[in-house]
């Protein structure tokens, strides 16, 4: 098996969740059997959303995730998961430091397995910052599906589950979330990605009021067993 390297610290709470969904993922019955595993979990990296849309005093992020990058590769790891979508849109450049890494791409993973699962618009929750650069509507088209994404009035009831109760380390309300949902199904949605690794740690089903609900995180971390060329679950029949 490839050793795995984790760039974590966006935020820590999902970075959590992505090495124990790594850990379930791989079906093994010993300790020996699991994947070597090396996680940098940094919560000092600079707002991904801040930089992306050029707030003022926004800090560049891509520096930092370069170095990490690099101590990755000096660690002997072979593959990277990134649990962070809207860094994403600077894979390219943090990967450019270590060309001999492989690096997991969350969006397009997790739109390939969206088709894969049978949506062809699935409604995409994720930060500003991640529409703003159309990472998952990029990913989307590769896949050969649309996307639809949140009304200009709802966007913010997005951004709020995400900084002001997942980032703060408070629980959202659960007719908060329910609300997303429901308008998925208002615009006619086939689907909903969760397309910010904080929405990861709420909890949902793999379907919610009859709609398929597909985590980026858990894509990813599905994605980097089979990269590691690890035993891996069936992620697919989840959804069968």
């Amino acid at each position: 098996m490839k050793k795995l390297g984790i760039i974590g610290g966006m935020g820590p709470a999902a970075t959590a969740r992505l090495f124990g969904r790594i850990v379930e993922f791989t079906t093994v019955s010993t300790d020996q059997e699991h994947i070597d595993v090396t996680i940098l979990s940094d919560p000092g990296v600079p707002d991904r959303t801040g930089y992306l849309l050029g707030r003022a005093g926004a800090v560049d992020f891509v520096p930092v995730l370069q170095r990490k990058a690099a101590a990755l590769r000096d660690l002997g790891c072979e593959v990277v998961a990134v649990p962070c979508n809207t860094s994403h849109a600077r894979l390219d450049a943090i990967a450019s430091v270590a060309p001999e890494l492989t690096f997991v791409p969350m969006p397009d993973e997790t739109a390939r397995f969206a088709a894969a699962v049978g949506c062809t618009r699935p409604l995409i929750l994720a930060t500003d910052g991640t529409l703003a650069c159309e990472i998952f509507q990029t990913a989307a088209e590769r896949a050969g599906i649309q996307c639809a994404v949140p009304a200009a009035d709802v966007q913010p009831q997005v951004m709020e589950v995400i900084y002001d109760y997942v980032k703060a380390g408070r629980p959202a309300p659960a007719a908060l979330v329910q609300g997303l949902i429901a308008h998925a199904r208002a615009l006619g949605a086939d689907g909903v990605i969760l397309g910010c690794t904080e929405l990861s740690t709420l909890g949902l089903s793999a379907r919610c009021d009859g709609l398929p609900v597909i985590d980026a995180l858990d894509v990813l971390a599905w994605r980097s067993v089979i990269a590691c060329e690890a035993p891996a679950h069936d992620l697919l029949a989840d959804f069968a």
